[in-house]
């Protein structure tokens, strides 16, 4: 229940979140590819790590 208060929330700021999580998106992303490569990774690593990137993004921009 709490999940789709914040849910909720969240597209009531739409625009303002959009603007803000793009970056923070970004960063994740590099993030996750930082990592990956510091750790030499292994064949399915970098695609699964990319899943929570996607899933934020898909959250807030549906």
């Amino acid at each position: 229940m709490k999940a789709v208060r914040i849910y909720q929330r969240l597209q009531s700021y739409q625009p303002t979140v959009s603007v803000v999580v793009a970056p923070l998106l970004l960063l994740v992303m590099a993030g996750v590819y930082g990592l990956v490569y510091s750790t030499g990774g292994i064949k399915y690593v970098f695609s699964h790590s990319m899943y929570l990137p996607i899933l934020i993004a898909g959250l807030i921009y549906r």
